[in-house]
């Protein structure tokens, strides 16, 4: 089995993953805050709403993030939130020679649209290379890059945040710094949406 990476902490994946992702998404779709707008009346509701959103997590699209395992050179390109393509290629560059060096080659890799999109082995996942390769050198500097609003227009991610939102009961926001708020309020990273 294969994992295809496109975006943003994205996983795109087949057969049996899909399913119990699938579930995870139904099982998991219940918080809702006063920051958030459900559905409709009686939507699904329960567990412990996330905390509001703060003036300085507005402002930094990187608060709330664990950044505990971003390498030095990840630190260094997303020190000023801002991403450059120059640094988007070095970081994706990083990230795919750490897989190389565990023995995991990406595969099928394409930059289309101003971002890369590329293959990573069940191996690779499944052993822990992917995350941790990912964590240290690319996921940060992608989420940043992948949101500027040249790539964003381009990437589909629109779609994608609306459907995040809406299977956990929410409607989504009419701009993508609305909907960026509404899955911080629910306590969602860029990778938790499928």
């Amino acid at each position: 089995m294969t994992t295809t990476r496109a975006r943003a902490g994205t996983r795109r994946v087949t057969g049996a993953v899909v399913g119990a992702v699938a579930l995870g998404l139904l099982l998991g779709a219940c918080a809702t805050t006063t920051d958030v707008e459900p559905l409709a009346a009686g939507a699904p509701t329960g567990g412990p709403a996330p905390a509001p959103v703060t003036a300085a997590e507005e402002e930094d699209p990187l608060a709330g993030s664990d950044l505990s395992r971003v390498g030095p050179e990840q630190a260094a390109e997303i020190e000023d939130r801002v991403v450059t393509a120059e640094e988007y290629a070095a970081a994706f560059e990083r990230y795919r020679g750490c897989m190389a060096d565990a023995g995991h080659e990406l595969g099928s890799v394409l930059h289309h649209d101003l971002v890369y999109r590329f293959v990573v082995s069940d191996a690779a996942v499944q052993d822990g290379t992917d995350d941790a390769c990912y964590e240290t050198e690319f996921h940060h500097v992608d989420g940043l890059w992948q949101t500027r609003e040249e790539v964003y227009a381009l990437s589909g991610q629109p779609e994608w945040e609306q459907e995040c939102l809406r299977v956990r009961g929410v409607v989504p926001g009419a701009t993508p710094e609305e909907r960026h708020r509404q899955l911080r309020a629910l306590g969602l990273d860029w990778g938790d949406c499928p």
